[in-house]
């Protein structure tokens, strides 16, 4: 386990269980949604159906969204497109706030020990619709059991350190933007060092196996003078995406 006190910055060892012991299944009785996530050499997952995430019950969400998700040496790829006829972003430095009166799409994503255990550190990382990306180190102890990342934060959400539109150093946290005639997309890249050197895939025939994501879009189906839609592959039936415990489970296989 990882034992960690914000501001000492205090981190105990962590002991990687064996091959047998991880689970690699969705062993969830939630309906939480699961994905297997191939090696990108193979091909990718596919998360989409995107329902209305602030609501009780299903009800699809106006503009359909669908993410690919894959992994390779370097790290999780996620590509995420979405139908838009209102296209719009005044966000063009990284680390603005593209989550605010803006069309954007969010990853939630983390290791775990298993399928059944809710995040309590997680990045989040948002693109807006013009190429600006966002990103944070959550802590939300509203979560059961995780694991801790390199806690050299003071508070929550703490941003990442960035440049420009969307270089993000020591870690090349990156996207690509592409806008065309009702439809954007994005091309996020989440490199391993943005997780524990535990949980990566360099030098090892596969990265840890079990990770609990959530992937969710703000949009404006009528325009940026309407009211916006809260929309994600598990919806959390809260005002909020900040609830780990409607994360649904990557499988990295």
């Amino acid at each position: 386990m990882i034992v960690c006190f914000i501001g000492l910055v205090l981190v105990a060892t962590w002991v990687s269980p064996s091959a047998a012991s991880l689970i690699d299944d969705c062993s969830r009785t939630d309906d939480t949604p699961c994905l297997r996530v191939p090696n990108c050499a193979v091909g990718f997952g596919v998360a989409d159906h995107f329902k209305v995430t602030n609501v009780p019950g299903d009800i699809s969400a106006v503009q359909p969204t669908t993410v690919q998700v894959c992994w390779d040496q370097f790290g999780i790829h996620v590509s995420g497109n979405a139908t838009d006829r209102h296209i719009f972003s005044p966000y063009v430095h990284c680390n603005d706030p593209v989550f605010i009166n803006s069309d954007v799409m969010e990853v939630f994503i983390a290791p775990v020990y298993s399928a059944t255990d809710n995040p309590i550190w997680y990045h989040e990382v948002d693109t807006g619709a013009a190429g600006a990306l966002w990103g944070g180190l959550i802590h939300n102890p509203r979560g059961n059991a995780s694991v801790c990342l390199n806690c050299t934060c003071s508070s929550s959400p703490c941003t990442l350190p960035c440049t420009g539109r969307d270089s993000f150093s020591p870690i090349p946290l990156s996207v690509t933007v592409q806008n065309g005639t009702g439809w954007w997309a994005d091309f996020l890249f989440l490199p391993w060092n943005l997780f524990p050197a535990e949980f990566v895939a360099a030098g090892k025939p596969f990265p840890w196996p079990v990770w609990r994501a959530n992937f969710y879009r703000y949009d404006y189906p009528d325009g940026s003078s309407k009211p916006y839609e809260l929309s994600g592959w598990s919806p959390t039936h809260d005002p909020s995406f900040h609830v780990p415990a409607r994360f649904g489970t990557l499988l990295l296989v």
